[in-house]
């Protein structure tokens, strides 16, 4: 399909197209400045082929409108909806960041399977933000295309397309596209307009299946024991039910697919609040099903009540307008005015996609869906009221555990007949609420006894730097627990059990030292000494480190030996791209005390490319750092997560300030204690840092590291990575050096 609009044109003088993206479901992409806004963005617009129906110019106008209102963090935002010349047209959020898509690639290039934890970190946070949705819609395009890997979460794109585009239309156009075929849930094809929630049930499991073979999902897991023989036969088990081809024999929703996963995983926390959720998921559908009932009930009686008092003719006349109301979806494609085919991009032949090209028959085109297209659907959805998956109730016990956004949709119209009443407190709700309360106050008591008893064995040691990290963690527990996000509460205390534990460690081991150094020598020794005491002990001349040790001036020597690089997979500030938490050795090196030019109170040099940083470092006889050399001079001996200890503090360097605002460029050196244990100053904050390494998964983007003046704390962690390619001239961005000991 050849883009309807130019290189360098303007959208409503204002959003300069910059670059076409790709075709999707609906049409061309494009990247676009937003001049007025000063940032980058995306326009999708309706193809014309489509816009010659002015009921899909509306539905597309009403879908994004909706959009409009949405603030969660798991969706692309929409910013802005218009028409331009009869051409409806959204702007949506630019992401920075890979596709699921660009990772499963470069991990099938690389020859790497992701591990059952890797994979179920990923699926769980997908998971999460469609637990959320699926409280009044559902995806329906799930594919690893539409999954951004951000450096803070994952974000999903192109949800509720259906809601523009005929169920049986966006059915076909969806199967007949080689990338989303696989995840095509079969109703979808055999009775699109009763798809529901279900079909991202399917779709998740689709994308754990890639996830784990980095091979092409098969319907019910066909083939996953084979390309994953290491897998655990359960794990196989739990994919297959997921992927069923009638919905009824799937898990009934996203949470109860995700609890099993869970079980496997082992993660006895994870595991407990899930199901919670799940029983109260449970409870709200057996409760709108007794409504739904009694609804039925009563719209019976009305109805019996209406025929008796209605005549017939009145009768006959409302039927008839309510027959031609019908017809303006029904026969929205069987206009002899409409073009008989789609757009390329929408109808590209695919060798992948089976279901479509072995079950559609002779009929290629897709405005004129085939009746049946799937042989071996059986009865398609099944019974709806034992899938369907709660809303209000479920989506807010789920936000307790996931710490979703609390929002309520926008789009949702409030009926005008009835007065709207305050919603009762629901005691299957106030249940899960305060089992998880319990689960809280018993961790918390643990910890702060865990607490007491160092205080009470060793005095002195709330002054120990590891005891005020641990006891902020603890703080923070309790915050989180008064706010209601209790597995948040749950993983901080974790942290904070673990910092008392090592806090313990570290002061048994220097009591140790202490008791060693001042215990009586024996009596012999002492006898010995009093004899050696009459002849004078030549004083030891001064160790002078060998040359050979020494860094330049301006440098610091960091010493040879391991250090824990990437960040653990309980690190609630942890994204997707980052390595896992495991044992480095990292020989001897230096490394600039400051920011380039490595003067104290100099303004950092920015703007330069990864290519010119690595030149400036080569003229001065030093090289750029490699990521583990810059990450073991962050975290220091102790692994901190930030330069200066465990927990951020965001007055110590120049990041964000803790209310999300931005700061201005400082000169290096002046935070006095943003510096690591080994001295190392601006680590964290300031400007980011070019190292000479690139992302694993995608080897044309290079890795630079420490946030910046701009960022916030998931940024401003040892552990992050900030990738870019490495022509990029950024503000932002500037580097230091390291060198080979002389």
């Amino acid at each position: 399909m050849t883009a309807e609009l130019q290189l360098g044109s303007k959208i409503a003088e204002r959003y300069e197209i910059r670059e076409i993206l790709g075709e999707g479901t609906l049409g061309a992409s494009y990247k676009a400045y937003d001049t007025t806004a000063g940032r980058s963005c995306v326009i999708k617009t309706l193809p014309a082929v489509f816009r010659k129906k002015e009921i899909l110019v509306k539905r597309f106008v009403e879908h994004y409108k909706r959009l409009l209102k949405r603030n969660h963090e798991g969706f692309a935002r929409v910013f802005d909806v218009g028409m331009q010349s009869g051409m409806p047209y959204a702007v949506i959020e630019f992401l920075e960041g890979l596709t699921l898509r660009q990772l499963l690639k470069a991990r099938a290039e690389e020859g790497s399977q992701f591990s059952f934890e890797e994979a179920e970190s990923i699926i769980e946070e997908i998971g999460q933000i469609l637990s959320w949705l699926h409280r009044d819609s559902f995806h329906g395009a799930l594919k690893p295309e539409n999954v951004f890997l951000l450096p803070d979460r994952i974000k999903l794109t192109d949800d509720g397309l259906m809601n523009i585009l005929p169920p049986e239309v966006f059915a076909r156009v969806q199967v007949r596209n080689p990338l989303a075929a696989h995840y095509c849930a079969p109703e979808l094809l055999s009775e699109p307009d009763r798809a529901g929630k279900e079909v991202d049930v399917f779709g998740l499991a689709a994308i754990s299946y890639e996830l784990l073979t980095c091979d092409a999902p098969a319907l019910e897991a066909q083939g996953l024991e084979a390309k994953r023989s290491d897998l655990n036969e359960s794990v196989v088990r739990v994919i297959r039910k997921a992927m069923m081809d009638q919905p009824g024999k799937r898990y009934p929703t996203i949470n109860t697919y995700l609890l099993d996963l869970a079980r496997l995983g082992g993660d006895k926390h994870k595991v407990q609040v899930l199901e919670a959720v799940v029983e109260a998921e449970a409870s709200e559908e057996a409760e709108r099903t007794m409504s739904q009932l009694r609804a039925s009930e009563a719209e019976a009686k009305a109805a019996e009540q209406t025929q008796r008092n209605v005549a017939k003719a009145a009768d006959k006349s409302a039927a008839k307008e309510k027959a031609e109301k019908a017809k303006d979806v029904s026969k929205l494609f069987l206009d002899d005015d409409f073009p008989e085919t789609l757009p390329d991009m929408a109808i590209a032949a695919t060798g992948h996609a089976e279901a479509g090209s072995a079950n559609v028959g002779e009929s290629t085109d897709l405005l004129h869906p085939t009746p049946t297209i799937s042989a071996n659907t059986g009865s398609g959805k099944g019974p709806w009221l034992g899938i369907a998956i709660a809303v209000v109730l479920a989506a807010a016990a789920a936000g307790l555990y996931f710490g979703l956004t609390n929002e309520q949709p926008d789009d949702k119209i409030a009926p005008t007949t009835k007065p709207v009443s305050e919603p009762k407190p629901d005691p299957a709700m106030q249940q899960v609420d305060q089992r998880m309360l319990d689960v809280v106050d018993k961790a918390v008591a643990a910890v702060k006894a865990q607490r007491d008893s160092i205080l009470k064995d060793y005095p002195g040691a709330e002054s120990e730097r590891r005891f005020i990290d641990a006891n902020g963690l603890l703080t923070d527990a309790e915050t989180a627990k008064t706010s209601a996000q209790f597995d948040t509460a749950l993983q901080l205390l974790r942290m904070s059990e673990g910092e008392f534990d090592a806090l313990r460690q570290e002061l048994a081991a220097k009591a140790q030292e202490v008791a060693r150094a001042t215990s009586p020598p024996p009596a012999a020794k002492v006898e010995a000494k009093s004899v050696r005491e009459a002849v004078p002990e030549a004083k030891p001349k001064p160790v002078v480190p060998a040359k050979s040790s020494e860094c330049p001036d301006g440098m610091v020597r960091v010493a040879a030996g391991p250090y824990m690089a990437g960040s653990p997979a309980d690190d609630l500030l942890r994204d997707a791209t980052e390595r896992n938490y495991e044992r480095v050795e990292v020989a001897a090196y230096c490394i600039d005390r400051y920011e380039y030019p490595n003067t104290k109170g100099s303004r950092p040099k920015v703007k330069s490319s990864q290519p010119e940083a690595q030149k400036i470092c080569l003229d001065a006889g030093k090289r750029l750092c490699t990521e583990h050399e810059w990450e073991k001079a962050c975290k220091g001996p102790r692994n901190n997560f930030f330069p200066y200890g465990k927990v951020w503090d965001p007055n110590v360097c120049n990041t964000e300030t803790a209310t999300g605002e931005d700061r201005t460029l400082a000169p290096t050196g002046s935070k006095a204690q943003c510096k690591s244990d080994y001295d190392v100053y601006d680590l964290s904050g300031n400007v980011l840092e070019w190292t000479s390494s690139s992302l694993e998964q995608n080897k044309t983007l290079s890795i630079a590291k420490g946030g910046s003046y701009m960022r916030p704390d998931y940024a401003a962690r040892c552990a992050y990575r900030y990738t870019a390619p490495p022509g990029t001239l950024d503000a932002e961005i500037g580097f230091r050096c390291c060198s080979d000991l002389p």
